[in-house]
């Protein structure tokens, strides 16, 4: 609307201005603006409408006073400096005062935020204020929220040290934060440009991997992470990585980049341990797997040496003369120290685990078997073995707990001279928190001080600890004591100095198994099948069987051949070799296993494979038992003797 004409009459031009008032109204109402004025001199006041509506007020109240206003529609928080602004704004007569401050909100308890512009004039010698208020509390709220998002943010990259970079076009630095120095343990207040920082900390092969990569994003938009290494001033290498993207306009304009870095270099360290770690772990497969190859294929042909120089010496319908059974003893004594060696060998890499197939067993049932093993070579020189009460169970796994106790009676017959004696005694402590089974093992060797006591457990002993022991003594006591710890006891060698050492071996004892007591057996056969395809261990099954008449056996080849004889005619009891021609042994015992028909068989593994993974696997598919090769005649007969006996 043009200028308003002077020849225009009065009442056009009075309409005309009305016009203008009414378009600034509305203008206002549309955006929620409110008037005020007031004549200071004639203490006169206005507000309209929208004033009301902001500040809650009813109309028919009239424009508050100062004191009123400051009392009813400002903040307590904010009326000291509200006041204080407009009083000294008065008394100065400043002709612009602008402020936003906070008014009680009834309707919810609150507050809202008003935005207002004051003027400040003097009018035909009178002093006038006039302006606008506006209710800005949605803006305010968002402000607010935007800044709590912002400190979040800044709180996040500051507790995380994340390092924020910007690169401008020409590829010099644009911005760091003060994580991008630290985190190459530089000072954020260094003089130096960041283009000499980086080429200083930077390792220098990881540059031109980086350079292309940030070239390749830019050509082709390829996202880009990658990780470098920085050399900080203590010497100290650190590994970082870094996210960078392209910075656009609207038209896809480049403007340059941004980005992060953040320290990886505990990740980094963790991975190479887990490498590590993984490289060691499949180390020790490997060695399992070779362990238990080299284990296999002694133990096949000395099952055979073992088997039948016994059968031979103890022939009873062709006993040998005198020297043959002298030789025939220096055989089996070769080749039982063999054995002993391929045990030792083997339980150098699994003593640790504590046996895959535990069981309640009674020291006092094994010990017998030990001793008989150890019997000739006592016998040979003339030293008297002995085994008193030992009482309590255990709770171990049968061949390791056995090869315990064989390394203890065997260490102590080695250091005999010739007439000297073993003694194997127990007990069962309470004393302590827990009961214990004691085994202890005394002898009638030389003395020893406490240092000698000591190297008693060295794997590698020095050249003055291995005087005072007997070849083969030291390695069997460090298998022994591992294998004691792994069941969860302790060994030691105690005595006074001057004195014979007395191995001590305390293992966590375990309630007497309850059960009923064995009956007799029928007059029917034990029946037996033995699935072996190796001529020479089925032969000697075939001549230990036949010292017990009470046994029928049947025999197969294969796998194939085994569970066919299984269906046709259930046996009591099946001796199963795992390396079978035609089905693997660990398959045929699981679908034996879930024959209905078989379910009163007794299945044991009788295998060359000693390793506890493949006893674990075995037992986990269902055998009874496992026994290794070479066979131990007392156990294996035995156990005969026990199935025989039992009901059937």
């Amino acid at each position: 609307m043009g200028p308003v004409d002077p020849l225009e009459p009065a009442d056009a031009a009075q309409q005309r201005a009305g016009m203008l008032v009414e378009h600034t109204r509305l203008a206002a109402e549309s955006i929620g603006v409110g008037f005020w004025s007031r004549n200071l001199d004639a203490g006169t006041a206005y507000w309209d409408a929208q004033m009301y509506r902001i500040h809650r007020r009813d109309p028919q109240r009239g424009p508050p006073g100062f004191d009123t206003w400051i009392d009813e529609h400002v903040h307590a928080s904010d009326r000291t400096w509200v006041t204080a602004l407009h009083l000294r704004a008065s008394h100065d007569w400043q002709a612009v005062v602008d402020a936003i401050f906070r008014a009680p909100d009834d309707d919810s308890g609150g507050e809202r935020w008003v935005q207002s512009w004051t003027r400040r004039l003097v009018r035909d010698g009178q002093r006038v204020a006039f302006g606008m208020h506006l209710d800005v509390t949605d803006r305010q709220r968002n402000e607010a929220r935007l800044q709590r998002e912002r400190e979040r943010t800044r709180f996040a990259i500051e507790a995380a040290e994340l390092g924020i970079w910007e690169r401008r076009l020409d590829g010099t630095a644009g911005y760091w934060n003060d994580a991008m120095y630290r985190l190459r343990g530089l000072d954020p207040a260094d003089p130096r440009t960041v283009e000499e920082l980086v080429l200083q900390v930077s390792h220098p092969d990881d540059l031109p991997a980086l350079n292309r990569l940030v070239q390749s994003h830019l050509r082709d938009g390829t996202p880009y992470r990658f990780e470098f290494r920085v050399l900080r001033p203590d010497g100290q290498q650190r590994w970082l990585v870094t996210h960078g993207r392209a910075l656009r306009d609207d038209q896809g304009r480049l403007l340059g980049m941004a980005g992060i870095n953040l320290d990886i270099t505990e990740r980094r360290q963790a991975d190479a341990l887990r490498q590590q770690t993984e490289r060691a772990e499949q180390a020790s497969r490997d060695q399992s797997a070779f362990l238990a190859r080299v284990s296999h294929e002694l133990r096949t042909p000395m099952n055979a040496v073992l088997g039948f120089a016994q059968l031979l010496r103890d022939d009873a319908d062709e006993p040998p003369s005198p020297r043959q059974r002298e030789r025939l003893q220096r055989i089996h004594d070769a080749g039982a120290q063999m054995m002993t060696l391929v045990d030792e060998l083997l339980a150098l890499a699994s003593a640790e685990s504590g046996g895959d197939a535990a069981e309640t067993l009674a020291p006092a049932e094994l010990l017998p078997s030990v001793l008989q093993g150890w019997q000739a070579q006592a016998r040979q020189h003339g030293v008297t073995l002995r085994c008193g009460d030992v009482p309590g169970h255990v709770r171990a796994d049968r061949r390791q707990l056995q090869q315990l106790l064989s390394h203890l009676v065997g260490h102590a017959v080695r250091r005999q001279r010739q007439g000297g004696w073993v003694e194997v005694q127990g007990r069962i402590d309470a004393s302590g928190d827990e009961p214990v089974v004691v085994l202890r093992v005394r002898d009638g060797g030389a003395g020893c001080d406490a240092a000698a006591r000591a190297a008693l457990f060295d794997l590698f002993p020095t050249q003055g600890a291995a005087a005072t022991t007997t070849h083969g003594s030291g390695i069997a006591l460090a298998l022994a004591r591992r294998i004691a710890r792994a069941l969860g006891g302790q060994l030691d060698a105690v005595g006074e100095d001057g004195q014979a050492p007395v191995l001590c071996l305390t293992l966590p004892a375990v309630p007497v198994p309850a059960g009923a007591a064995p009956q007799a057996g029928g007059e029917r056969p034990l029946r037996v099948l033995c699935v072996e395809d190796n001529p020479v261990n089925l032969m000697l099954v075939r001549e230990l069987l036949a010292l017990r008449p009470q046994v029928r056996l049947r025999e197969a080849a294969d796998g194939g051949q085994g569970i066919a004889l299984a269906l046709a005619e259930p046996p009591d009891l099946l001796l199963l070799d795992l390396q079978l021609p035609d089905i693997g042994g660990l398959e045929v015992l699981r679908r034996l296993r879930a024959e209905p028909a078989l379910s009163r068989c007794t299945f044991v593994v009788l295998s060359a494979n000693a390793m506890p993974d493949h006893i674990a696997q075995a037992r986990a598919a269902g055998c009874d038992d496992y026994w290794t090769k070479p066979i131990d005649f007392p156990r294996f007969l035995a156990a005969i003797d026990r199935l025989a006996a039992a009901p059937r």
